[in-house]
C-alpha cells in the first residue's frame, strides 16, 4: 500500500469516526489536499 493511500485511509477512518460522535471538526489541511489530488485525477 502506497503511503498516500495508508493516509487517505486514516482520514476516512477518522472522518467517518468523528461523523459517528457527531462532532462537527475542521477538515485536516492534509485531508482537504488529498481529496483535491483524487477529484483532479
Amino acid at each position: 500500500m502506497r503511503q498516500e493511500d495508508h493516509l487517505l485511509q486514516l482520514s476516512v477512518n477518522i472522518a467517518l469516526e468523528a461523523k459517528g460522535k457527531e462532532i462537527e471538526a475542521e477538515p485536516h489541511p492534509l485531508v482537504l489536499a488529498l481529496q483535491e489530488k483524487i477529484e483532479a485525477q
